[in-house]
């Protein structure tokens, strides 16, 4: 996710922000040229048509950076085994015989479908490597001369049954595309943009500790999601033989000298804890906060930079920016929902098998909040304001710093994100409960937890990065922002109806929650609506504005400029027609169009006419305001 999110970035610095890119089909140019539109649209139609084809283009465009990613991902996994065997000379193919035979009939026996090929070295243990369905299992010589098909062998069999069981567990492959994915990272991402960023921009330093916080945080993760495979084969050898793997990891633990690195470092467990787990599985099934923190982190990185792609190839859309969060919530929601919300339910589960008392959400929902916001501000568009450092970025290069949001809205934004995590998190664990009762197989209860879950959480996720974004172009108090979402009356609903529907759905299937969950909803509602309104409303700097004679625009970009500085278009009806007006002599014509079209729709500013005409003048000053 992060990785994705950061190719995203990288796309948009090297096509579309930075001086000499690609981005010169935008709203500007020929989109403005109303000489000869379209027989059947009118000059704003016909403009509003191109600006939306170049900047759904432009955002196909940044879909470059990961889809580069993730090819050469690809490259590097599908040549991986063949350049592994290659590194690795002291290997030699497990001739035929009855040594053979036995390791096909263990890898039978573990209920595995295509055979690996067996390799043998002179180094200690066995580890697993290869692509499916041609997997590779290297098995020391300490091992082979211990083992011979005897079930009386325990140690030999579990260390073997733990290299099979990360074949049956399928997290070989993976495991190695991650691996070449984050070097595909570090190679064509993280080190051409920060050196570029320091060579052709003032926010060098602002992005590169960026880069570097998003590259630690998948190392740490990446080392994290390694121990826990290691756990999971554990397990699943030990099913059929706990005793034996108890055997093979003290015997894995006499071999080996005590690894002094920090065990946030390590890929491997240390013994002890792998002993633990197999002694006590459910301790597997225990919620992390940290791991919420991390998934929370990845996920506010991709929450700010996917909606500035959708966005533009949603931009035909009614309510392209509101859409694009949504659905930008809701495919950030489905992995999120994969480690943290399964996480709530596996602990859950864990719980109702040992008769202990349930996980709360308490901890683990502020882990969540944090590692969001966390994840919003080290997004690298949140490095600076870019329209200040690239004359040419657009409006679309926005920055959602938490330090551009005024503080009142600061504090409340964090306090809305905070209650977001809690409610998720206990949802999660009561919808976690009402799974072990059911008695539908184990996938189809997951798929359902994580596609239930992503649409319960995409409206609040998408919403509050929503508001983080407006709040930061704006530094506007609550109440000036929570009026602002009030014009967004499908969001409004779809929030409520979320809360109510998340509620009454976990009220019916846990009834530890009936009376928590409808309590804690209704104070997160109250929070959300009635906050803003106890906060003062700060004057707007520009409200002078409407005293005002408004002067006459001979040129395009001064009228621009006085809706920036001056007072915006704010849906009074007389100034929209006075403005309007204003533009009637000023040296574009396509601006005059618009100037007649806001005269012509005054009576009614929140129609569809009125709506056009402001979008097209937000287009046009956008080219203006960026040199096009």
């Amino acid at each position: 996710m992060s990785l994705a999110a950061a190719g995203l970035f990288a796309a948009s610095w090297f096509l579309v922000l930075r001086p000499g890119s690609t981005r010169v089909t935008t709203s500007g140019g020929s989109c403005a040229d109303v000489g000869s539109p379209a027989p059947t649209a009118s000059p704003i139609d016909a403009f509003l048509a191109c600006s939306s084809d170049a900047l759904a283009g432009e955002a196909a465009l940044v879909l470059v950076g990961p889809v580069a990613l993730a090819v050469l991902a690809s490259v590097g996994w599908f040549l991986a085994p063949r350049v592994l065997t290659r590194w690795w000379r002291d290997l030699d193919l497990e001739p035929p015989g009855p040594r053979h035979d036995a390791l096909d009939r263990l890898a039978r026996e573990e209920g595995l479908e295509h055979l690996p090929t067996w390799y043998r070295t002179v180094r200690t243990g066995a580890w697993t490597y290869g692509r499916w369905p041609r997997h590779r299992v290297v098995v020391g010589l300490d091992v082979l001369t211990g083992f011979r098909g005897d079930k009386d062998e325990r140690r030999w069999r579990a260390l073997i049954s733990h290299e099979v069981a990360h074949l049956r567990n399928r997290d070989v492959d993976r495991t190695y595309w991650t691996l070449c994915a984050f070097f595909a990272f570090l190679l064509i991402v993280a080190t051409p943009l920060v050196v570029d960023a320091f060579v052709s921009s003032r926010v060098g330093p602002s992005l590169s500790w960026r880069v570097v916080a998003i590259v630690l945080v998948v190392v740490l993760s990446v080392a994290a999601v390694l121990r826990t495979r290691e756990h999971d084969a554990d397990l699943r050898a030990a099913s059929s033989d706990s005793g034996g793997m108890r055997e093979a990891i003290a015997w894995s633990l006499a071999k080996r000298e005590p690894s002094s690195r920090p065990r946030w470092l390590r890929t491997h467990p240390r013994d002890a804890e792998r002993l633990a787990v197999v002694d006590d599985p459910s301790r597997a099934l225990w919620i992390s906060p940290v791991e919420f923190l991390a998934a929370g982190i990845a996920a506010g990185v991709v929450l700010v930079e996917l909606p500035a792609v959708l966005e533009g190839l949603l931009e035909a859309t009614p309510g392209g920016a509101v859409t694009a969060y949504l659905v930008a919530g809701w495919l950030t929601g489905l992995p999120l929902v994969g480690v943290v919300g399964l996480a709530s339910w596996r602990a859950a589960v864990a719980a109702a098998d040992t008769g202990t008392r349930a996980p709360r959400g308490l901890v683990p929902g502020v882990a969540l909040a944090a590692g969001l916001l966390a994840g919003s501000q080290i997004a690298p568009r949140s490095s600076a304001a870019w329209v200040t450092v690239f004359a040419t970025s657009g409006d679309r290069a926005f920055s959602p710093r938490l330090g551009n949001v005024a503080v009142p809205t600061a504090l409340w934004l964090v306090a809305v994100l905070v209650l977001i995590g809690l409610l998720f998190v206990t949802w999660s664990v009561a919808m976690g409960e009402a799974f072990t009762t059911s008695r539908r197989p184990v996938d189809v209860r997951v798929a359902r937890h994580v596609l239930l879950g992503a649409t319960v959480l995409c409206v609040p996720l998408g919403g509050w990065f929503l508001a983080l974004r407006l709040a930061a172009a704006d530094a506007v108090d609550p109440a000036t922002l929570a009026a602002s979402f009030v014009g967004y009356h499908a969001l409004e609903a779809l929030l409520v109806v979320t809360l109510v529907a998340a509620t009454a759905l976990a009220w019916c299937t846990s009834r530890w929650l009936v009376l928590p969950g409808a309590i804690v909803a209704g104070v997160a509602l109250a929070a959300v609506v009635l906050l803003p309104v106890a906060v003062p409303t700060r004057e707007d700097p520009r409200a002078g504005g409407a005293n005002l004679a408004l002067p006459a625009f001979p040129q395009a970009g001064n009228a621009c400029l006085w809706l920036m500085h001056v007072r915006p278009l704010d849906g009074d009806p007389d100034y929209q027609r006075r403005f309007g007006a204003a533009l009637s002599a000023t040296d574009d014509a396509l601006m005059r169009e618009i100037g007649a079209a806001l005269v012509a729709s005054a009576d009614d500013p929140d129609g569809a006419a009125a709506l056009s005409a402001r979008t097209a003048l937000v287009r046009r000053c956008d080219a203006f305001s960026t040199g096009r």
